[in-house]
């Protein structure tokens, strides 16, 4: 086996590993930019929830301020029956009163029932800061393991980035580019043996002429179906 084909199977071994690191650091970047979906839909249920419970809390605050107003008004028709002596106009502030009494009654029942509501919104909101909470942090620590990962192999790649150079050198110009090239679009083999007369890359038989030119190891030679550059094993 000549000294270039010896060459490019060590460089091989290195540029496979380089083609994984690249593979784990996409995957790693991918995931670092892929924030949970969770999230921004639970600052909209906050969000929505928020407002929600700032309409029932108006809505409490405003019947409430008619209440107290029907209170006074009951009591200005009391004091009013105090000085009255007609039976007709006693018997028309006492309708009166009955029906402010009746409107007061069905605020506040509104109103108890606004504040259940009010209550049980509360409760909402609290559960949801904390899920929104937990979810944030987990995220965070999660984006702070990524970030750290893809430190450690993007030192990883520079030192493997050099291994190869430095490989790289001992070869050829035109050998190597067209290695690179073929490599490049195949995930990082460029070149593979023959096995039982069939490209290991591609698993295409090849033909007898072919396997005896790549037996005797004196030019490359490539694969007529994936271009790979082929190797003998004796």
């Amino acid at each position: 086996m000549n000294d270039t084909i010896k060459s490019l199977i060590s460089l091989q071994k290195v540029y496979k590993e380089l083609f994984e690191l690249e593979r784990r650091k996409k995957s790693l970047t991918e995931k670092s930019s892929n924030h949970d979906k969770t999230i921004p839909e639970l600052e909209d249920e906050l969000d929505e929830l928020k407002d929600e419970l700032n309409t029932v809390k108006s809505e409490i605050k405003s019947n409430q301020v008619d209440i107290d107003t029907l209170k006074g008004e009951v009591q200005q028709l009391f004091e009013k029956q105090k000085i009255i002596q007609s039976p007709k106009e006693w018997s028309f502030l006492e309708t009166q009163v009955k029906n402010k009494k009746s409107e007061r009654a069905e605020l506040e029942k509104e109103n108890a029932s606004n504040l259940k509501q009010n209550n049980e919104l509360e409760k909402k909101i609290e559960e949801k800061v904390k899920d929104l909470e937990n979810i944030t942090k987990n995220e965070e620590a999660e984006q702070s393991e990524n970030q750290a990962s893809l430190e450690k192999l993007e030192l990883e790649l520079q030192e493997k980035q050099k291994v190869k150079d430095e490989m790289a050198k001992g070869i050829s110009l035109d050998a190597l580019r067209n290695f690179e090239r073929i490599a490049n679009g195949k995930n990082g083999v460029g070149i593979v043996p023959i096995e039982g007369g069939t490209c290991s890359g591609c698993y295409i038989s090849i033909p007898p002429q072919i396997v005896n030119k790549v037996r005797r190891n004196e030019e490359i030679i490539y694969c007529r179906n994936c271009a790979r550059i082929l190797y003998f094993v004796s």
